[in-house]
């Protein structure tokens, strides 16, 4: 049996925040560690363009999660790119 609930724009507004306080964890700092960058950080680190940033990603040079429209890439990834040359 299959029950139909109504979405009201409250309901999907309480569901971005959720998600907004998710993503904020994972991009701010704890005990001042940085976890994850986003791609404009990436890209001024490694001194790359959008698309040569695009193709670290798609060939798994980089490791990157993609959160609502934002990828973040974790710190692990970023150290072994500078590690490995």
């Amino acid at each position: 049996m299959t029950t139909n609930e109504l979405i009201t724009k409250q309901d999907l507004l309480e569901v971005k925040q959720e998600l907004i306080e998710e993503i904020k964890k994972l991009i701010l700092p704890r005990n001042n560690e940085i976890l994850f960058y986003k791609s404009k950080e990436v890209k001024q680190m490694l001194h790359c363009s959008d698309s040569t940033l695009q193709y670290y990603r798609q060939t798994g040079i980089l490791q990157a999660k993609k959160v609502g429209g934002i990828y973040l890439y974790p710190k692990s990834s970023i150290e072994n790119i500078f590690n490995t040359g």
